[in-house]
């Protein structure tokens, strides 16, 4: 087990004497390119900022409106440990986020329904079929683009299911 004074020694040298920097400067130009790409798709929703994280995660939320009075966003994630990028389903605050996991828990979905954990940050989850080309951005956006689209659509559609079902008749 390493001291902390260990730890940022071994972080420092791996700046210093690797492409680290570079990797991780070219994931936030990715994100902020796809974040750019987003807000010209969806000028109407909110979007907000890029979220560095802490070397697990980084994304960027996208708050439609349909979905916005229950406390839901979906999140572009990428994963630092397996350079994957997802969409998840997430909530505001944990306690609205385990209120639509039970929601979702007798549903059928395409989509992974995480159990909530400590630590698990979203309700659903969609890793996406393509990943990044880092030496091509605008090609690797234009190719994930659709998936992307489709899944925030279909999210969208299945939080308004549950909303139309849970409605008084």
């Amino acid at each position: 087990m390493s001291t902390y004074q260990q730890a940022v020694s071994h972080y420092t040298r791996q700046i210093t004497q690797t492409d680290l920097k570079k990797g991780y400067i070219r994931i936030f130009e990715f994100l902020s390119l796809l974040r750019s790409w987003m807000i010209h798709q969806c000028p109407k929703e909110t979007i907000s900022q890029i979220y560095q994280g802490m070397m697990d995660m980084s994304y960027f939320a996208i708050i439609p409106q349909s979905i916005k009075d229950s406390g839901l966003k979906i999140a572009i994630v990428y994963l630092h440990e397996t350079s994957i990028i997802e969409v998840w389903l997430s909530g505001r605050n944990r306690t609205i986020q385990n209120q639509w996991f039970k929601l979702f828990e007798s549903k059928s979905t395409r989509f992974l329904l995480l159990n909530q954990t400590k630590g698990v940050d979203a309700i659903l989850s969609h890793p996406l079929q393509h990943q990044p080309d880092f030496n091509d951005l605008e090609e690797s956006i234009r190719v994930m683009a659709p998936e992307i689209e489709e899944v925030i659509k279909e999210m969208k559609r299945y939080v308004k299911d549950i909303l139309n079902e849970s409605k008084p008749k």
